[in-house]
């Protein structure tokens, strides 16, 4: 799978100029397996939005600015019954738009996080 695989990084350890464009690739794909997993195990719910969450939070913290990370993170810990969790993701993240890049959050999330204060 390609996660695993992009997990283990490429050549760790050395310092080598050359490997850098291979490690931004690498990194780039498992951002996107990393979105991908969260997607599918939010559709498929049950016993998969555990690792659905964990892969949700590792998303983040590899794309902190990725508004689409913090959505599925957000969706499943609604799922998984965390909706005040769910806030505090929505919360952190309008602070860190609001205090690094002086932006808020897309329209979809903002309505993703009133959805969760009607429940």
């Amino acid at each position: 799978m390609a996660l695993f695989t992009a997990r283990r990084g490429f050549l760790p350890g050395e310092d080598l100029p050359w490997a850098e464009e291979y490690r931004r690739r690498l990194e780039e794909i498992r951002v996107a397996a990393l979105e991908c997993y969260a997607a599918v195990a939010l559709g498929v719910g049950g016993s998969e939005l555990a690792p659905g969450e964990r892969s949700a939070r590792e998303l983040v913290a590899a794309a902190p600015y990725r508004e689409r990370a913090h959505a599925l993170l957000m969706q499943i810990l609604a799922a998984r019954g965390n909706g005040a969790e769910a806030l505090r993701v929505y919360e952190a993240l309008r602070e860190r738009l609001r205090d690094d890049l002086g932006a808020a959050p897309a329209p979809e999330l903002r309505e993703l996080q009133a959805e969760l204060l009607r429940r």
